[in-house]
């Protein structure tokens, strides 16, 4: 499919970046891979870590005393990375998916890394991608630990069904492609299991849904792709 080359949306679509931190490798390299993001964006880049107190109670000046405290451990972490010098340090009280998930009103996205023995079985049950993903009022975007640097022009992949929800997804990914002169490839996952049926090759209405969503965006390409059943 021929595609046409993206126009700059004026408008900005993320103006503030929420960065999950917790001082482990996987969190300091999704910090780093969202300062370059956020400098393509032009947008204000925040890390939060999440504190959990020993104790019910704590005095005032011992409180604050404990939050600087963990802000210099933070600093320390990314010290090294020019690209986040000067980023805003916040440190919340609460477990990380409490606070990332309340911190995230007033971010247009937020990041966090992922560990390969987070959660449990192939989707990573109950770990905080899987939480926040659930719980999130704005996107979030979880960067793998052996993540590839943010290409010059990127190409962004955003999966379609025809669905109303689908539909915000699709149309935010188009914006996003806009802003960062990347391309967008929409997919439509299929199941195997219909290939043995008569009409194979055909999926029905979510595939005729998809591909109408698809041709209004001259500038998207679309691709159909076969599905797994995953444990």
């Amino acid at each position: 499919m021929t595609t046409t080359t993206p126009q700059r949306d004026p408008s900005p679509l993320i103006h503030r970046v929420l960065v999950g931190v917790d001082g482990t490798d996987p969190s300091i390299a999704a910090a780093d891979w969202a300062a370059t993001l956020a400098q393509r964006l032009h947008a204000e880049i925040v890390l939060m870590d999440a504190l959990t107190r020993p104790y019910s109670e704590i005095a005032p000046p011992v409180d604050n005393a404990i939050r600087r405290s963990e802000q210099a451990h933070v600093a320390h972490d990314v010290a090294g990375d020019a690209s986040l010098a000067g980023a805003d340090i916040e440190v919340l009280e609460g477990e990380p998916s409490d606070t990332l998930a309340y911190a995230a009103g007033d971010a247009e996205l937020v990041v966090i890394g992922s560990k390969d023995t987070e959660g449990l079985g192939h989707h990573g049950w109950f770990s905080l991608a899987h939480s926040l993903a659930h719980r999130t009022p704005c996107p979030m975007l979880v960067v793998p630990h052996d993540a590839r640097p943010l290409h010059s022009t990127p190409t962004l992949l955003v999966g379609v069904d025809g669905s109303d929800g689908n539909q915000q997804a699709f149309e935010w990914t188009r914006r996003l492609a806009q802003q960062l002169g990347a391309s967008v490839t929409a997919a439509f996952v299929t199941d195997p299991m219909y290939d043995t049926f008569d009409s194979a090759g055909s999926y029905g209405p979510e595939e005729v849904a998809a591909r109408e969503e698809v041709a209004n965006a001259p500038e998207v390409a679309f691709t159909e792709a076969a599905g797994m059943h995953t444990a």
